[in-house]
């Protein structure tokens, strides 16, 4: 009898287990332990996984990779290359904000590509090739190569290549970005510590987080890691 009644206890208790799993609600804390503390969350800046894997749904980059490592467009809208490979004609979508409430444009793109050619390791590797940088119009910039590069859209698919307003950037100049204000999904608290939230529930946030959906979509069924590659 003290068998059945305890084989019973423990049937009851599984299902109220599997019917509080199955339960979902809003809100909430999720806390995940990392393995140290990240000397700066400046994706520009450093190669560290961890700053990678804390920020990288705070700041988006102009292209990203599918599930063969192609680049793609992610804040980019199209991409052509003209002049025997020597321009590289990039607009970007339009209506995508900032978490400040700013409309990215052309010219958060050119300071940010121009900081990330001076801090970033790859950017460094690639700059040299760059002829110039210009915003054509609001929505349009225009890199001019010094010769053709097969490694240009590549780079700017990197992680580190991502994009910060404007008068983020030029505050920054070359050292140490202060405010991580950028496009996704998530937000980072003003003084920059690893408490990240999800950003206000509107259209922008929306389209960041289907941006971040196809992403991570094209990884996960290719089985691929994030590409966080050495030296980005």
């Amino acid at each position: 009898m003290k068998t059945f009644i305890a084989l019973v206890s423990l049937l009851v208790l599984s299902v109220s287990v599997a019917h509080a799993q199955e339960t979902s609600r809003m809100g909430g804390v999720l806390k995940v332990a990392s393995i140290g503390e990240p000397q700066t969350l400046d994706l520009q800046a450093t190669t560290t996984v961890l700053t990678y894997e804390i920020v990288w749904h705070v700041h988006e980059s102009l292209f990203t990779y599918d599930r063969a490592w192609n680049p793609i467009p992610l804040l980019a809208d199209t991409h052509a290359v003209t002049d025997r490979g020597l321009r590289h004609t990039i607009t970007i979508r339009k209506g995508v904000r900032f978490h400040n409430g700013k409309e990215m444009t052309a010219a958060d793109v050119v300071a940010s590509l121009k900081r990330w050619g001076q801090v970033a390791s790859i950017g460094k590797v690639l700059w040299p090739g760059v002829e110039s940088i210009e915003a054509k119009d609001p929505y349009t910039i225009v890199i001019f190569l010094k010769q053709p590069s097969g490694s240009l859209i590549y780079g700017l698919a990197e992680p580190s290549a991502v994009i910060y307003p404007k008068e983020i950037v030029d505050a920054a100049d070359t050292g140490q970005v202060k405010e991580y204000i950028g496009t996704g999904p998530a937000t980072s608290n003003s003084s920059g510590s690893r408490t990240m939230r999800r950003a206000p529930r509107g259209a922008d946030q929306v389209a960041a987080a289907a941006r971040v959906a196809d992403r991570e979509a094209a990884r996960l069924v290719a089985g691929l890691p994030e590409p966080t590659r050495p030296g980005s």
